[in-house]
């Protein structure tokens, strides 16, 4: 395992345990969420209230800052290792195409849209610009089942980002 490897498993276990912590409560007995997380509600992948808005999309992500609330979104890597915002493991129910967001290079991907709209997959710089800090994020990493790229490249885009966010591992299977 290397170096850089084991800190993002070392990172991920503290995550988890701080978390169950502050959950528990930890020697108070009382939860301690940060109060900018639970302050407000949150547009689970973007506020994808019509067809102009569908869900993931930057115009979602704007139009859920532009109401305040905070944003939801998931984080997956193409084929060739680039950050996108996209639920699913596979690309038919939003696109209509069969194949897997990790088989698909991200120039393939920007050819597709989203439910017909004139929206495309964003990357999570995109969508990290869009939002630029006017809400809090709540960031989902969909990881294969083990710590690695994904999760290395997310913590560096997210390094450059000064703004509240927090960040969740979805395992496989049920991140498919």
């Amino acid at each position: 395992m290397s170096r850089t490897l084991r800190y993002v498993v070392i990172g991920a276990l503290a995550t988890i345990l701080c978390g169950a912590w502050i959950a528990v409560g930890g020697a108070s007995g009382r939860p301690r969420n940060p109060a900018w997380l639970t302050a407000r509600p949150y547009a689970h992948r973007g506020y994808h209230h019509d067809a102009q808005h569908p869900e993931n999309s930057l115009a979602a992500f704007l139009a859920a800052a532009e109401a305040g609330l905070g944003v939801e979104l998931d984080v997956r890597l193409t084929s060739d290792g680039q950050l996108v915002v996209f639920h699913d493991g596979s690309l038919e129910r939003m696109t209509g195409d069969r194949r897997q967001v990790a088989d698909v290079d991200l120039s393939d991907l920007r050819r597709l849209r989203l439910l017909g709209s004139d929206e495309r997959v964003p990357t999570l710089r995109e969508a990290l610009d869009a939002v630029g800090g006017r809400v809090p994020l709540l960031i989902e990493i969909k990881s294969r089942g083990h710590a690695g790229l994904l999760e290395e490249r997310v913590a560096e885009e997210l390094s450059r980002y000064a703004w509240r966010y927090h960040v969740g591992l979805a395992c496989s299977p049920c991140s498919s």
